[in-house]
């Protein structure tokens, strides 16, 4: 594991305990139980990593990554990958990071993209 994912793991912590304990403050449930995911493909430079790819939709050479959040907009799960690998591949897998974390999650809002 490099620094940049224990970066992202920490920072990922962090917003999680963070939304447990303003949800807290404002006498809510502490599990969401519906979630929204979205992808971004992000540019990187030549040298970085081994998870580059080009995504042909947005004709962009990097990294993809997906997010899930709930409807407040609080990040529930993040994941880094190649662009070339499509949403609807890598969706399930992203989806799979919040299996166990969330016991209300009954939905998850997704675009067109995440469709077999």
């Amino acid at each position: 594991m490099t620094i940049r994912h224990m970066a992202v793991d920490m920072t990922l912590l962090i917003s999680c305990e963070y939304c447990r304990i303003i949800t807290m403050f404002l006498l809510q449930h502490l599990s969401p139980s519906v979630g929204l995911i979205d992808s971004q493909s992000v540019k990187t430079p030549r040298v970085g990593g081994e998870a580059r790819g080009y995504d042909g939709g947005k004709k962009i050479k990097g990294r993809k990554r997906h997010i899930i959040t709930d409807t407040n907009g609080w990040l529930l799960s993040v994941v880094v990958h190649a662009a070339n690998e499509h949403d609807s591949q890598t969706g399930f897998e992203v989806m799979e990071t919040l299996r166990y974390r969330f016991e209300r999650m009954q939905k998850i809002y997704a675009d067109g993209g995440y469709t077999r």
